[in-house]
């Protein structure tokens, strides 16, 4: 009765279905059942025999339960898709109580095309479009039957007037989240440069976004009238710009107060309809992005576009263990290495990728520092001497210290110890040398650790977002400040970035703000007076533009060569075997700190087990690969003796067509950072920064197809730079020169992880276990390195392979709430008030709703197995899938706790977070205050701290 009712309904004959899906479940007389009611149906219209193919998923996936139909229609429309049915699995043998041969079907038995059949059925031949049924029976009697036809268009639909209109087009799209709303313009951007559409099919474009998708939190909005337009404004909102004209970014919830005016008010919902009839679009656009709702069919009165396949939502991709899992029987071979309660998931859990450091919007926290009246140092060099005066007027206790006249190694000044450091020395124009300041840091740090130290470095216009020039004053140093409070847990220690068109009044109130903030951020900066705060983002990166082999991949030029740093030994030598492999690369020029014997005395090293005998057997494998080595020992700091040895290469060898800077020393003797000694730290930030210039200035007029720098992941995460602190400040500094030379040479600093088969060592600490990051295969390195030097990721970027069950990109630039409580517990002045979980656990009664909500949010995802940071107070429990069911069980926990007998419709009329709060503000109050209180502080439980230092070596 349903599958006749259905195919009624749908005004088509039977004889025209093609296929039909069935439930299939395989039961000896559930299926005979099944065919008997479809064949009653076929067979009033049409006496025709085996011409519908029948199947079943089921075969393939086995039965999905609830799932089961939804699993039949997705076989069906990937059929449609490619126009091919594929087979049923073990149906060689059939039901011997179904008689196919006289009925309207055949079982499928192997893959076939999909043929549109051709008919008389109105006294005419016809061809008919690809019809299926689909039949989805439930255990309780509930029967359901579809049927899907493929969808044709019309001639007369393609070409329509709205082609030639000169109106534009609204485009929008938007995201949960600010990141996945960033790769939501990402891939429309590859979309529309990959299929390469005209501008005849923006109305399509821009309708399917505006009806065919739902509208969510963070919002972009963009006027365009060409579909050049339209990707240059995607461009530009990827990398920062929210502020040009046509390009509009808001949030729903910000404006939620606002919006609710537009929603009540009649006439202005009727200034809205004038908006759409006179083409107001910005105004309408600008409306959208907080959070108007827009019934976009009333822009289409005229024609109606068709909607077209764009990209889909890209869904946050995570991962979801069950807690305290053991495997049954023998352990993988990685999980032995670990005790029984520290079982690690196996390391077939990879995920590859690109991350950038990204900025988002983050208002300073709430709290405010209150000092202990000991003095804050602000220190300063003769050109931001007149900040320091500015800044140090708003800081109580303020005493400026000028590094460039050695008032740092005054005795009086050694002795003398603060309780807080502002330095303004990176805000000038000349960089310093770590002599001139670093020695002093290190004293006020071990001089002040025991009682908490804060320390801010601000920089004046060193980060490269929204800002055209980077000042390099202060590279050297910013990574260091980001990354000390991770290395001694009683400092807290942050970077700040100001911009160089502000006055010096209005930074040193930022600087001023900044510092008395609750900021968990260790990298902040601050663009047009709003607040930013970093953190790293997946980068799909945009395809370089085609090479001279005309294959749109790299090539590299045939009669260049290539030259490396620190290419004898580790990574540099992979990079260079890579090259020659790959790239077919025949010259090379290797550089390295130790000299080599005259080449006549060679065979003495081959046997030795020693640098020396590692390297030479190293060339002479690169030299049976048909390469032309030629190896130098040249100093990268000694620029005169560098041009020597470019000249010379290109009038003995070729021209220069690639660099790559592989060159680093790490200091494994000294990790504490109170212990390293200048001149230690000098020798490592050698190669790095002076080498780097040097060599940037001798390489940077040559034709380069690129200029790759080695840099690190301890310059990216200041977690793992704890015990490599110089070592992460000289990758930083790279990082930032390529940041500021791009545009003049064809630069890319690489952040690379661990390399578990060659460079500096694989890193084995708890700090990088619990990052999230696996390390790298030289393989997976080299095939990472192919993809940079094809996709363009800007200036920096950070490949990595990771386990999603523990990499949380967003939070690494953050304080974790471990390092947080540590801090509290040596910083006690601070006050973060604006933090529900830090004021629910200090046990602060001031704001109840606050910490009743924070306590809400525990439960609820407690209950749901997530973690609680990543729940909204204001999102309903129906859209984290909280299902009737787990209401039950939240509202019996709640009635246990607060020893109540709630209504069962309570989480029904009070759908989130905020909600429920206020309700038990009002109604609750003191059972609810209590039942939070004993809650969330029996979780302030301080963790061990691991000694200082107490880390491992992180090393590109």
């Amino acid at each position: 009765e349903v599958i006749g009712k259905a195919i009624r309904k749908a005004g088509i004959h039977p004889r025209a279905v093609s296929y039909v899906e069935a439930h299939g479940t395989g039961t000896v007389l559930g299926d005979p059942i099944e065919i008997a009611g479809l064949q009653q149906v076929f067979k009033q219209a049409t006496e025709d025999a085996q011409f519908c193919a029948i199947g079943s998923a089921k075969s393939n996936i086995g039965h999905c339960e609830s799932a089961a139909g939804i699993a039949g229609l997705t076989k069906v429309l990937l059929q449609l898709k490619h126009k091919q049915i594929v087979p049923s699995l073990h149906s060689s043998v059939l039901n011997p109580n179904i008689d196919f041969e006289r009925s309207a079907f055949f079982v499928q038995q192997e893959l076939a095309e999909w043929i549109r059949p051709l008919l008389n059925l109105d006294g005419r031949l016809t061809e008919y479009p690809r019809i299926a049924g689909i039949s989805s029976f439930g255990a309780g009697g509930s029967n359901a039957h579809l049927v899907v036809e493929e969808y044709i268009p019309a001639f007369s639909e393609i070409e329509r007037k709205s082609a030639q209109s000169a109106d534009p087009f609204m485009i929008v799209l938007s995201a949960r989240t600010e990141e996945q709303l960033k790769e939501q313009a990402q891939r429309l951007l590859l979309d529309a440069e990959s299929r390469h559409y005209g501008d005849e099919r923006l109305p399509d474009l821009a309708y399917t976004l505006q009806t065919g998708r739902e509208a969510m939190e963070e919002r972009l909005g963009l006027i365009v009238k060409t579909v050049d337009e339209l990707t240059h404004k995607l461009r530009v909102f990827l990398d920062g710009d929210h502020e040009s004209e046509g390009i509009y970014c808001g949030q729903v919830k910000r404006n939620k107060d606002t919006m609710q005016i537009f929603f009540r008010d009649e006439e202005l919902q009727e200034a809205i309809w004038k908006w759409m009839e006179r083409k107001k679009y910005g105004k309408l656009m600008n409306l959208w992005v907080k959070g108007l709702q827009v019934d976009w069919n009333q822009l289409y009165t005229e024609f109606r576009p068709r909607k077209m396949s764009l990209p889909t939502y890209p869904f946050a991709r995570e991962r979801y263990w069950v807690p305290g899992w053991k495997p049954a029987g023998e352990l993988h071979p990685i999980a032995a290495n670990f005790g029984q309660n520290e079982i690690r998931p196996v390391e077939s859990q990879r995920m590859a990728g690109f991350w950038t450091k990204q900025w988002t919007p983050a208002p300073r926290e709430n709290g405010v520092y209150k000092g202990k009246g000991r003095g804050v140092a602000v220190v300063a060099t003769s050109d931001t001497m007149t900040l320091a005066r500015q800044v140090s007027g708003r800081i109580e206790g303020a005493v400026i210290l000028e590094v460039d006249t050695g008032e740092l190694s005054h005795p009086s000044v050694e002795r003398e110890t603060f309780e807080g450091i502002i330095d303004l020395a990176g805000c000038g124009r000349s960089p310093l040398r770590p002599v001139d300041w670093m020695e002093w840091i290190q004293q006020q740090i071990e001089s002040r650790h025991q009682d908490g130290l804060r320390m801010l470095c601000v920089t004046r216009g060193l980060e490269s977002f929204q800002n055209p020039t980077v000042n390099l004053a202060g590279a050297d140093r910013a990574a260091l400040y980001r990354m000390l409070q991770y290395e001694y847990s009683r400092l807290v220690s942050w970077h700040m970035d100001g911009e160089t068109v502000d006055s010096d009044e209005e930074l040193a109130e930022q600087i001023a703000a900044e510092y008395k903030s609750g900021s968990l951020d260790t990298e902040v900066c601050y663009r047009n007076g709003i607040r930013y705060r970093a953190y790293l983002g997946e980068s799909l990166g945009r395809k370089r533009e085609e090479s001279g082999s005309g294959r749109g991949s790299f090539a590299f030029p045939k009669e260049h060569v290539l030259w490396i740093t620190g290419g004898t030994r580790g990574l540099g030598y992979v990079c260079a075997r890579h090259f020659v492999q790959k790239y077919g690369v025949r010259k090379l020029v290797l550089t390295g700190r130790e000299t080599l014997p005259p080449r006549e005395e060679w065979h003495r090293y081959l046997a030795q087990d020693t640098s020396i005998g590692h390297k030479i057997r190293d060339l002479l494998e690169l030299e049976s690969l048909q390469a032309e080595v030629h190896v130098l020992s040249v100093s990268l700091t000694d620029e005169a003796a560098l041009q020597h040895a470019v000249d010379d290469t290109k009038l003995r060898i070729g021209p220069i067509g690639g660099v790559v800077h592989c060159a680093g020393v790490v200091d494994v003797h000294n990790p504490a950072f109170i212990r390293k000694s200048i001149q230690g730290i000098e020798t490592v930030l050698s190669p790095k920064m002076d080498g780097l210039q040097s060599l940037y200035n001798v390489m940077k007029g040559e034709e380069l197809s690129f200029f790759v720098l080695y840099s690190s992941v301890s310059a990216a995460i200041p977690s793992l730079a704890a015990g490599q602190s110089d070592y992460a400040a000289a990758n930083a500094y790279m990082d930032y020169f390529a940041e500021s030379k791009r545009h003049e040479c064809p630069l890319v600093s690489i952040q690379w992880p661990s390399w578990k088969e060659t460079g500096m060592g694989e890193v084995r600490n708890k700090a990088y276990d619990e990052s999230g990051l696996w390390s790298l295969t030289n393989e997976e390195g080299m095939q990472m390195l192919d993809s940079i030097l094809t996709t363009d990721f800007g200036a920096v970027v950070l490949p990595a392979s990771v386990r999603p069950s523990a990499w949380k990109p967003d939070a690494l630039l953050r304080l974790s709430s471990r390092m947080e409580r540590k801090a509290e517990r040596h910083n006690p002045g601070m006050m973060r008030s604006g933090d529900p979980i830090t004021s629910a656990r200090t046990g602060n009664p001031d704001n109840p709703h606050l910490m009743i909500a924070s306590w809400l949010k525990e439960l609820l995802a407690e209950e749901l197995k997530i973690d609680s940071v990543k729940l909204d107070t204001e999102t309903s429990f129906q859209d984290y899938g909280v299902d009737s069911v787990m209401l039950a069980q939240l509202l019996r926990r709640l009635n246990d706790l607060l020893n109540a007998n709630l209504e069962p419709t309570l989480l029904f009329e009070h759908p989130h977070i905020e909600a429920l709060a206020a309700w038990l503000v009002k109604h609750h109050p003191d059972q609810a205050m209590l039942a939070a209180s004993h809650s969330l502080t029996a979780d302030a439980v301080p963790l061990a701290m691991l000694p200082d230092g107490d880390h491992g070596v992180l090393t590109a």
